[in-house]
């Protein structure tokens, strides 16, 4: 179905890529898709064909979560001009959870080595969501609480491997 330079778009995350490699296992293929220099694996039933003009004229996007029948989206732009910071401030620890993963993904797809996660001072549910998010998640090597002149406490800084 799919071919090796055909444009696809990954419905978890709606990212556009070139596939670059299909693997067989056993009865399935895995298929490697470079998006923004960075290498995705994935199985066909994650894909949907698309096209280099699609990829070309592909700014920004609202990313909707996929998972639950809850209508979490928030606006990434994620071309050249991405931002290595998002605010979580005022958003349920449910909407900061899925929002800071979405970020996390598209930070890793650019490439990006230092994450600035805003959550605010207030009471630290935030906080601790977001500390609990990062102990978990394998890309991430280290964070560490901002110092005075990033945000205090109220801002954590996260460093991809």
């Amino acid at each position: 179905m799919f071919n090796i330079r055909d444009y696809v778009k990954l419905k978890d995350t709606d990212s556009i890529g070139i596939i670059k490699k299909i693997i067989q296992k056993n009865t399935d293929e895995i298929y490697i898709i470079e998006i923004n220099k960075k290498k995705v694996s994935t199985s066909k039933d994650n894909l949907i064909l698309s096209s280099k003009e699609e990829l070309e004229n592909t700014n920004s996007r609202y990313i909707k979560n996929k998972t639950s029948n809850e209508n979490f989206s928030l606006l990434y732009n994620y071309t050249k001009d991405f931002s290595n910071e998002i605010m979580l401030r005022h958003q349920t620890l449910d909407e900061a959870m899925f929002n800071l993963e979405n970020f996390l993904d598209l930070a890793y797809i650019n490439d990006i080595k230092v994450v600035r996660i805003v959550h605010g001072k207030h009471g630290g549910v935030l906080r601790h969501g977001v500390h609990e998010l990062l102990k978990k998640d394998k890309r991430i090597k280290s964070f560490r609480l901002g110092n005075y002149f990033e945000g205090s406490y109220g801002v954590t800084i996260a460093y991809f491997k």
